[in-house]
């Protein structure tokens, strides 16, 4: 959510260490994403229409959570970006996209939009990144402890999926996809809606995500496709499967 559209991560290569973002729910569910998120979640408010909104000045945890109640539109951001942060008040009728910005004013946090795809994905970032924060692994917000603890099962489940091969495991690549797990615990939905900058590798990463199992089945309020990011991390992080990497099977 940048004032400006970005377009999705794809062709940088940077040979690093990758961490993994996870987005989820209310912000940060993302429904059905063909190419760059053709549609998000059911219900979710068309980016050039006016929505009422009520948002006081408040913890900015809790104010995000507030606007993806309202707006039901997907965002990512790292777990300790509203850390310490207190939110702008939103109150009367504007876009998702100006209500966001809106909220985010004073906090040092700005949005960029992800894709040209109409609702499109948000990501928020600090406006400089600081070293502490640079190269996070897993980024989710969730509203619930139960949600939080599948979110962390599928999350390890990804990471283990990719690091069985060296040809998905992170560390030189960007990428953006989308999982979803059915009532077995099994992926079903895998599509990238950011290329990893390789076509072969993006075919063996789909087909690698396929191959998900979760421990258990999501509870009914996270069985949704999730969006997740696979970026560098800071240099000096442990590669996230460790070394030597597990070759291809």
């Amino acid at each position: 959510m940048h004032g400006a559209a970005t377009g999705t991560p794809g062709a940088t290569r940077v040979a690093r260490s990758a961490g993994l973002i996870l987005g989820w729910a209310c912000l940060m569910a993302a429904a059905p994403l063909d190419s760059v998120l053709a549609a998000t979640e059911p219900g979710a408010s068309p980016p050039d229409v006016l929505v009422d909104f009520d948002i006081p000045a408040q913890p900015l945890e809790a104010a995000l959570n507030e606007y993806g109640a309202v707006t039901r539109l997907p965002a990512l951001y790292p777990s300790d970006l509203p850390m310490g942060l207190y939110s702008a008040s939103v109150q009367g009728r504007y876009s998702p996209h100006d209500a966001l910005r809106q909220l985010l004013q004073g906090t040092g946090v700005v949005v960029e939009k992800l894709g040209d795809a109409d609702g499109g994905v948000y990501r928020l970032r600090r406006a400089t990144p600081s070293p502490s924060t640079a190269g996070t692994g897993l980024s989710v917000s969730a509203g619930s402890a139960r949600v939080t603890g599948y979110l962390s099962r599928l999350h390890a489940s990804v990471m283990q999926a990719l690091c069985r091969d060296a040809r998905t495991a992170p560390g030189d690549y960007e990428a953006m996809f989308r999982v979803a797990v059915d009532a077995r615990g099994r992926a079903a939905q895998a599509s990238l809606v950011g290329s990893s900058g390789d076509a072969q590798r993006d075919a063996v990463l789909l087909a690698t995500l396929r191959q998900v199992r979760t421990s258990s089945p999501p509870p009914a309020s996270a069985n949704v496709p999730y969006l997740f990011t696979l970026r560098p991390a800071a240099p000096g992080t442990p590669l996230p499967c460790g070394a030597p990497v597990l070759g291809a099977p």
